[in-house]
């Protein structure tokens, strides 16, 4: 609760107190590491994350979480397989299908990208940033007549959504 409610500090020392308690705590392991992520430490993160996958090795969010660590810290190739890995144990799992769209652009494979984020935006319609990255993909693949609605559908969930007005933008 103190972390989902930003009293990162408070939250950690919680975190590293069930750690210390019991070192194999993977949830502590895996929200520990998600908040030295949230603070910009992507290598004690990937750190903590490696940690809770050694205890469950097929845990969705915990693969996810890592492949975003190993996307920070440059090693783009480890990220794609932690992010393919989630996908593969949890298919219906749209944060996965989302993290490896953006993986997938970052490694130049946009057609694979646009599926990824197509996944995404079926599992959880109400993503907006699945749509807008849809719709950026698919402009940057030329294909304008497709990414507006994709666009306009980030807008409408999200109407301050810069990124997504800017893509708009490019597409009109």
């Amino acid at each position: 609760r103190r972390h989902q409610t930003g009293q990162l500090a408070q939250a950690e020392t919680l975190y590293r107190q069930a750690i210390a308690a019991n070192p194999r705590h993977v949830r502590a392991l895996h929200h520990l590491g998600a908040l030295v992520l949230q603070r910009g430490q992507a290598e004690e993160a990937v750190g903590l994350m490696g940690r809770a996958l050694e205890i469950e090795p097929n845990a969705a969010d915990i693969l996810t979480h890592m492949g975003v660590a190993l996307r920070q810290v440059g090693r783009l190739d480890e990220a794609l397989r932690h992010f393919s890995r989630a996908v593969a144990v949890r298919p219906d799992f749209a944060a996965g299908h989302y993290n490896l769209g953006n993986g997938l652009i970052a490694a130049g494979k946009l057609e694979e990208a646009a599926a990824s984020f197509r996944r995404a935006v079926a599992l959880q319609p109400d993503l907006a940033s699945a749509h807008n990255n849809l719709g950026h993909v698919l402009n940057s693949l030329g294909r304008h007549t497709e990414a507006e609605p994709c666009l306009r559908q980030a807008l409408a969930l999200k109407p301050d959504y810069d990124d997504a007005m800017f893509n708009l933008g490019v597409t009109l």
